[in-house]
């Protein structure tokens, strides 16, 4: 069996996670804290070392750091030159990398939240992802994020029937109740 007998390249799945470890996860020990990248974003010195935060309060990335993207340029090089060999197809590098992407996402998200959820199967990777900074630190933040989308839930797609002031004795002239509902909204 080579590696052409199989729907998706290994070898970008390797690549894709290299990668996506790298971008989750570099803020946590960072190579250096000159970015030239985003200090011209923000109009300030390249050598300024005092940039905005990484990391928003739930740990999604809020801006690309250089490193972040000499990664995925080295990804797309290694992704161009696993093409050019012609030993995978380019379906098979394509179904690779959104493989990986799909895997790695579901799986981060599956852990962060596995305490909400009392079996067996989730106290496991409770146990396994313990004492994990950006797991606790999402842990933390949880109760923040529903608040905050509860808020924009109620904001743009509910209206309350106190914010409609519906009154029972509510007529129009011809004494036929007037229609509170939300139609087409």
């Amino acid at each position: 069996m080579t590696c052409a007998d199989v729907m998706y390249s290994g070898h970008t799945v390797n690549i894709t996670l290299c990668a996506m470890t790298w971008h989750t996860y570099s803020h946590v020990v960072p190579l250096t804290k000159f970015d030239p990248i985003c200090a011209l974003r923000y109009g300030r010195s390249l050598t300024d070392t005092d940039l905005p935060h990484v990391r928003n309060e739930i740990g999604e990335a809020l801006r690309w750091t250089s490193l972040k993207i000499v990664i995925w340029s080295v990804a797309s090089i290694g992704y161009i030159l696993i093409i050019a060999t012609h030993f995978h197809y380019t379906l098979d590098v394509f179904i690779g990398a959104v493989l990986a992407i799909v895997v790695f996402k579901f799986y981060l998200s599956f852990v962060r939240t596995a305490h909400l959820r009392d079996n067996k199967f989730n106290r496991f990777f409770v146990w396994l992802e313990d004492g994990a900074d950006d797991i606790l630190e999402y842990r933390r933040n949880l109760p923040k994020m529903y608040d905050a989308h509860a808020k924009f839930v109620r904001s743009k797609t509910f209206v309350t029937t106190s914010e409609l002031d519906i009154d029972d004795n509510d007529d129009d002239e011809e004494g036929k109740k007037k229609d509170y509902s939300l139609g087409s909204v």
